[in-house]
C-alpha cells in the first residue's frame, strides 16, 4: 500500500464530523476502456449524497488535467467534508485496491469509510461497508466517539505505513539480500 507521508507526530487532531452540506472528493473520477475507474461509482455516490442534502464538489487533478492540491488544501478539504470517505470502483474493489486517500483521511483527522474492503491491516473494520447507502447510513447513525475510536484504531494500525516506515522496510530487504 502508499501509505502516508506525513509522520505520526505531523497527524492532524481528530475533527468530528459536522453538518456540512458538501463532500468535497480530491483526486480523480475517471474510467478508461477496461472500466477500471471509478466513475459510474462516484455518479451513485453523488446521487446518495443528493438524497441527504450533501453535494459532492470535486477537487484536484486527474490523469489528463494535471492540477493537484497540496497536502495542506487536501487536508482543509476533507476536514470540511461532511464525510470524507474513501470510495472506489468495482475494479478497485475487486482488486482490493488501497488508494492514498485512505491513508491522508486518516492522517487528517477523519475516521476511514468506505465501500472498499477493509485492507487486512485495518483491525477496525466498522466503517467499510460495500453499499453505498449503507455506508452513508452508517456513518450518519454513529456518535462523535463511536468515530474517534475508529480514528484511533486506525492510527495505530497505520502508524507502519508511514513513507518514513516503508523505506526503512524496503532498505532492511536490501540489506539483507
Amino acid at each position: 500500500p502508499w501509505g502516508t507521508p506525513l509522520s505520526p507526530s505531523e497527524w492532524y487532531s481528530y475533527v468530528p464530523k459536522n453538518r456540512s452540506k458538501i463532500e468535497f472528493w480530491i483526486g480523480a473520477i475517471w474510467n478508461n476502456q477496461m472500466d477500471q475507474g471509478n466513475k459510474t461509482t462516484m455518479n451513485t455516490y453523488k446521487h446518495i449524497l443528493r438524497k441527504h442534502g450533501v453535494t459532492l464538489i470535486k477537487r484536484g487533478g486527474s490523469r489528463v488535467n494535471i492540477n493537484g492540491l497540496s497536502d495542506s488544501r487536501n487536508s482543509q478539504l476533507v476536514r470540511k467534508s461532511r464525510f470524507g470517505a474513501t470510495i472506489v470502483g468495482d475494479w478497485q474493489k475487486n482488486a482490493s485496491y488501497i488508494p492514498c486517500r485512505l491513508f491522508k483521511n486518516i492522517t487528517f483527522g477523519v475516521a476511514p469509510i468506505s465501500n472498499m474492503k477493509a485492507p487486512i491491516f485495518i483491525n477496525n473494520k466498522n466503517g467499510f461497508i460495500d453499499n453505498l447507502q449503507d455506508l452513508i447510513d452508517f456513518t450518519i447513525s454513529e456518535s462523535d466517539n463511536e468515530k474517534l475510536l475508529r480514528l484511533e484504531s486506525a492510527r495505530d494500525d497505520l502508524r507502519m505505513f508511514t513513507y518514513e516506515e516503508n523505506i526503512k522496510r524496503i532498505i532492511k530487504v536490501l540489506a539483507n539480500r
